[in-house]
């Protein structure tokens, strides 16, 4: 912006206040909240829909290219990217993907990162778009290559709106013969986890090459445990690189999480390129 123009003397201080502020974000939270679309009632629905074959391409080896501590989440929530991926707010989100639109009527995978053959068995990071005019809830996903079959559930979020996207970690056997010249095909199915259900993400931070926060149960009854943690990974254009995961510890170290209660996280994402980040933290029911 050419800021080259002269102020009137007595409103030089006003403007430079106003500057301030836009520069510095307003000292608003660390999580952007996503506005809240109208979306129908929460409904499980039968989908089965193969994708093209998809080649991955080689892992990333670096170590992932972010500051020592970044706490600020992704701003701009009118970004499309955000608005789909967390409609109701319970991601923590440090990144604004941009997904393919997918096929009408159906679920569909619509992006994958490359395999990870580095943290123990074998692993893929799906992004799942609902095609279809209801809700659903954790759809899984199975991924075939050849002779072998992976497959992944518990969605981030676990409730994926009408039109939304949903990201899953497919695993494979350990020692399952995938290597990043792989070539997968895919199906979607729900019905497999009816009750899951995400919490809520009220904080997270990348320090170094860690992940870590709080999420707490916003539900309204007590959640039975273990509480999955899982960080999507994102390099500098927002292109989906893998994922990790790890278990949020309610106080206590107990097995369930009541009404309101948080429960503390930290994954470490060292092997990804991980600049940008979606975690998400939810329980099978």
């Amino acid at each position: 912006m050419n800021l080259r123009r002269v102020a009137p003397a007595g409103l030089t201080a006003f403007a430079l206040t106003l500057l301030f502020a836009a520069c510095t974000g307003g000292g608003g939270p660390d999580e952007t909240r996503i506005p809240r679309p109208t979306i129908s009632p929460t409904a499980t629905t039968e989908a089965t829909s193969p994708s093209p074959s998809t080649t991955a391409s080689p892992a990333p080896t670096s170590s992932p290219t972010s500051s020592p501590t970044s706490t600020a989440q992704s701003r701009g929530g009118a970004a499309a990217g955000a608005r789909e991926l967390d409609p109701d707010r319970n991601l923590g989100v440090r990144a604004l993907p941009s997904f393919p639109a997918g096929t009408a009527g159906k679920l569909a995978v619509v992006q994958s990162a490359p395999v990870d053959t580095v943290h123990g068995a074998p692993r893929l990071a799906i992004a799942v778009r609902n095609g279809t005019s209801a809700a659903v809830v954790s759809p899984t996903v199975v991924a075939r290559s050849g002779g072998v079959t992976g497959t992944g559930g518990l969605s981030s979020p676990a409730r994926i709106a009408p039109g939304g996207v949903g990201l899953v970690t497919v695993v494979f056997p350990t020692g399952a013969d995938v290597t990043a010249k792989s070539t997968f095909t895919y199906s979607v199915r729900t019905g497999d986890h009816p009750k899951a259900t995400s919490l809520r993400v009220d904080s997270s931070k990348l320090t170094g090459v860690t992940v870590s926060g709080t999420a707490s149960n916003r539900s309204g009854g007590t959640l039975p445990g273990p509480f999955p943690v899982d960080v999507y990974c994102f390099d500098a254009k927002n292109k989906l690189t893998g994922s990790i995961g790890s278990f949020a510890t309610p106080p206590g170290g107990g097995d369930s999480l009541a009404v309101a209660a948080a429960a503390p996280f930290a994954v470490g994402v060292s092997g990804f390129a991980c600049p940008r980040y979606v975690v998400g933290v939810a329980t099978a029911g």
